[in-house]
């Protein structure tokens, strides 16, 4: 286990930020969602997945939106004494662990950060510390999502094949703007 989460409604007394909602799977799943009120301009969100042992990857995305091609994104990775980088335009999701994992089981915790404006794109930052086979890897993305007339009303984490295991929890904060 890399950690454990800290809700930040620990800290709700210093902050103006409102839980939006959250899950722990009880059981495995392909994907986990969190409806959003659209009243929120700026989203904070506390991941944590963990692979049923054959989860590739996991992705990002608002609204259900995984048919168009407005996600982009950008990623620096960091394994070792290793630095890579990766740019994609044109996706149908944000990828959260930028290269393909093992099948071994591993642990993801991710921080995401959120922006959204009428009449501008959804501004995303991500943060990632995840285990592939016992080498801890972080991961920085910063990523677009180009549907300006839609707001959030919804946030999902997709595994890539097959589930995330049970006791992947998923906690959204919101702020309103």
């Amino acid at each position: 286990m890399l950690g454990t989460l800290v809700p930040l409604s620990a800290f709700a007394d210093a902050s103006p930020l409102e839980y939006v909602g959250g899950a722990v799977l009880a059981a495995a799943a392909d994907s986990v969602t969190i409806p959003v009120n659209p009243v929120y301009t700026m989203l904070f969100i506390e991941f944590y997945g963990i692979n049923d042992g054959n989860a590739k990857s996991l992705y990002l995305r608002f609204n259900g939106d995984s048919t168009s091609t407005t996600y982009s994104y950008q990623s620096i990775n960091a394994t070792s004494t290793t630095i890579a980088g990766a740019r994609t335009t044109g996706a149908n999701q944000i990828v959260l662990s930028a290269d393909t994992l093992d099948a071994s089981v591993w642990q993801e915790f991710t921080a995401i950060c959120v922006k959204s404006t009428a009449g501008t794109a959804g501004q995303v930052l991500v943060q990632s510390a995840y285990d592939p086979a016992a080498t801890i890897k972080l991961e920085l993305d910063g990523a677009q999502w180009g549907n300006t007339s839609a707001p959030f009303t919804s946030v999902s984490v997709v595994a890539s094949s097959n589930n995330l295991a049970a006791g992947t929890t998923i906690a959204v904060y919101g702020l309103r703007g």
